[in-house]
């Protein structure tokens, strides 16, 4: 099944990925030198994650990833487990950045 034309699914998927969006809003920012590219940042998210700031997307990533996981198995809803095209739900996941 075609996991874009799932409307159940795809509130599952938008509420969870702007969970992940929202607990990883930085908060706090801290300069910590420079490179040939610029500035150079300690960051602290909502959710208490705080790393350099150029791992911020790939921990966001790895977040998504998680919802993928659970997905990729089947998705209960109403009694009925639907399976998807794990090519297309891997692309839904990775390309959502908010509610559509």
């Amino acid at each position: 099944m075609d996991p874009n034309n799932h409307k159940q699914l795809l509130k599952y998927i938008n509420k969870n990925i702007c969970r992940i969006i929202d607990d990883y809003t930085v908060i706090e920012s801290i300069a910590d030198g420079c490179d040939s590219e610029g500035e150079l940042y300690w960051v602290e998210c909502k959710n208490g994650w705080h790393d350099r700031s150029w791992l911020l997307n790939d921990a966001i990533k790895k977040q998504k990833m998680n919802i993928y996981d659970k997905l990729k198995t089947g998705y209960k809803y109403k009694g009925t487990t639907y399976y998807f095209d794990l090519e297309k739900l891997m692309k839904l996941i990775m390309t959502t950045n908010s509610v559509r």
